[in-house]
């Protein structure tokens, strides 16, 4: 079943209220794991998907490797528009995709369909951050604001206090990570 979802902590769940009504689709689901509770908002109609979600991201393009799971995805989706999903030939296909995106294939999918054929992922690259408000949306996704309280060692015994903005994302991100750095003029791509 294709689903776009966006996972949060509990503390941004009216974030996530104002995503679910400007979209005007879609559920929330609430998740405990480890004494951790997360709320998810999910999109899991093809109708949806197709009239809402897709048509959305093509407006508002995503720069990070993300983008190439969503063309992946968009792919998936005109498999099972044109109903490839009904034979073996399209879930085979679906697989193969599948095999490439995010996360890749579950153990249990790998052992189901083992004569999965790659497609190569190609690399999406943003040459330049046109709007400061993506910046925004970037960080209040994958940002932190940090403070680092230590001892010291000196005579004087007071703390020394670092404070650090961080953004992480996988290593396939690192030229984005330059092209951020640029943009803010400052910082340090780890």
């Amino acid at each position: 079943m294709p689903m776009f979802s966006i996972e949060l902590h509990i503390k941004d769940l009216s974030l996530l209220k104002e995503i679910q009504s400007y979209f005007g689709v879609g559920k929330l689901y609430f998740r405990t794991r480890e004494n951790r509770t997360t709320v998810i908002y999910s999109i899991q109609t093809l109708k949806d998907l197709n009239n809402i979600i897709i048509p959305h991201f093509i407006k508002y393009p995503l720069l990070t490797q993300k983008k190439v799971d969503f063309d992946f995805f968009c792919s998936i989706i005109n498999l099972m528009n044109k109903k490839e999903h009904l034979n073996m030939k399209g879930i085979y296909k679906i697989m193969s995709i599948k095999a490439c995106m995010n996360k890749g294939l579950s153990e249990v999918l790998k052992k189901a369909f083992p004569n999965i054929i790659l497609i190569k992922r190609p690399i999406n690259f943003t040459y330049e951050i046109k709007d400061p408000q993506w910046l925004t949306g970037f960080v209040d996704g994958e940002g932190c604001f940090h403070i680092h309280i230590k001892k010291s060692n000196s005579i004087l015994r007071k703390p020394h206090i670092f404070l650090e903005f961080s953004i992480s994302q996988h290593a396939r991100d690192l030229l984005l990570f330059k092209l951020i750095k640029n943009y803010l003029n400052c910082g340090i791509v780890e």
